[in-house]
């Protein structure tokens, strides 16, 4: 670089890893809200990008379930949810309706651009277009995140299953499940944990409605990843 600010790190194995680069306008992520709940509120911020990191619960691990996105609630307070079937088969609820909220292990990661800065002092760095491409005051939590894999687009399929569909059998490992949404019992996308295996799988349906007799009866569709599935640690 002619001009500018560069930060590198080094990896155990040698390889050098760009922290920042005023130069090539690269953009750092925190870590701006971590904890357990079946929803957390992201409303008052607006990121070029945000990252929603989930993991089954300490409570959950012993149980068969679900974790999906509410639809509509990605941008407010987000509500994570699983299928919940009794509703709909014994209490008459609408096929739309049969969910109950999921309590999960979440982790939001957020572009520096949509976070607020935190007092007068610090460092902060501008990428060429002159956009903040990092500054100490908007890390908000002494947390950090790290990437550790990352499941291309395409790559498994939409089954549920534990081998086609696979996406890991560690339930320490954060998974991010923005593309992930709950529409009705038979139009979803989103994790599938199951207890006796500890195994997370993909899941996307589409049209898997109860009532073959029904008019809007559809046959039901699976769909391949969509887009890509990021793995990580919480440090």
């Amino acid at each position: 670089m002619a001009y500018g600010l560069q930060v590198t790190s080094f990896d155990v194995g040698g390889n050098a890893i760009t922290q920042i680069d005023t130069e090539l306008g690269l953009t750092n992520y925190v870590v701006t809200k971590v904890g357990t709940g079946t929803g957390v509120d992201v409303s008052g911020t607006s990121p070029k990008s945000r990252i929603i990191f989930v993991r089954p619960s300490a409570a959950n691990l012993s149980t068969n379930h679900g974790i999906f996105i509410l639809s509509g609630t990605h941008n407010g307070t987000i509500q994570f949810v699983d299928d919940y079937l009794s509703y709909w088969l014994d209490d008459g609820m609408p096929y739309s309706d049969a969910y109950l909220p999921i309590q999960v292990d979440y982790m939001i990661v957020e572009d520096v651009t949509g976070v607020t800065p935190e007092g007068d002092y610090g460092l902060q760095t501008l990428s060429a277009g002159n956009e903040v491409s990092f500054d100490s005051r908007r890390i908000k939590l002494n947390t950090s995140f790290d990437i550790t894999s990352v499941i291309p687009s395409g790559s498994i399929g939409g089954y549920g299953s534990t081998s086609n569909d696979f996406v890991t059998n560690d339930t320490s490992k954060y998974i991010n499940i923005n593309w992930s949404f709950w529409d009705t019992l038979g139009s979803k996308a989103g994790l599938q944990y199951y207890a006796n295996t500890g195994t997370i799988a993909h899941i996307d349906v589409h049209g898997d409605e109860p009532d073959p007799e029904d008019p809007y009866y559809q046959v039901a569709m699976y769909y391949d990843n969509y887009a890509n599935i990021l793995i990580a640690d919480k440090t």
